[in-house]
């Protein structure tokens, strides 16, 4: 089956070197299955104005965040059973296959974050680094909006999600836009 993985991350800042990610969330329509973990971090290492943004919310994080080893592992156990673009290694010469991720401004932003987590956890990403990012082509399909911000670009398709800048929230609202976009282009 062909499966894409729809991600968003929330992190504590934009500084992918030295603050962390605070949530990852993740869903694949092609199987209905979603994943969501609060992810433990310093919040004297982050950026009140991100937090914010982020909704992070102290007594929740308490309660509900696991270790950045223990939600990377998790993620990468998620994308295994999505895994549908097939790789090659080039050390043993042999396929394997990975998840393929579409993520919103997922070029710039969300996978070099993934990327550059895993590698500092030592960790492999079973993710293609070639992320599909739907803002590309709402950037293509609607050159007149005022921003291209997935807020915008939902409201401009009626999408609503009152809980925004939660990144399970975010993935579903991800979903929503990617659906509107792909049927654009598919008119033409």
């Amino acid at each position: 089956m062909n499966y894409r993985v729809y991600t968003d991350i929330e992190t504590g800042g934009l500084n992918m070197y030295r603050q962390a990610i605070i949530q990852l969330a993740a869903v694949c329509p092609g199987s209905n299955a979603t994943f969501e973990r609060k992810i433990k971090f310093k919040p004297e290492n982050a950026d009140a104005k991100a937090l914010e943004l982020s909704s992070y919310d102290p007594d929740v994080w308490a309660k509900e965040a696991v270790t950045p080893m223990r939600a990377a592992k998790e993620y990468a156990e998620y994308l295994k059973r999505h895994a549908s673009v097939k790789q090659v290694s080039k050390r043993t010469g042999k396929e394997y296959y990975v998840a393929q991720l579409v993520a919103y401004n997922g070029k710039k932003f969300d996978g070099p974050w993934l990327q550059q987590w895993y590698k500092r956890l030592k960790l492999f990403l079973p993710a293609s680094y070639k992320v599909l990012d739907p803002m590309a082509l709402a950037e293509f399909c609607l050159p007149d909006l005022e921003d291209h911000k997935l807020e915008t670009v939902a409201k401009h398709f009626g999408v609503h999600r009152e809980d925004a800048h939660d990144a399970l929230a975010d993935v579903y609202m991800l979903v929503d836009v990617t659906k509107h976009l792909e049927e654009m282009i598919h008119r033409e």
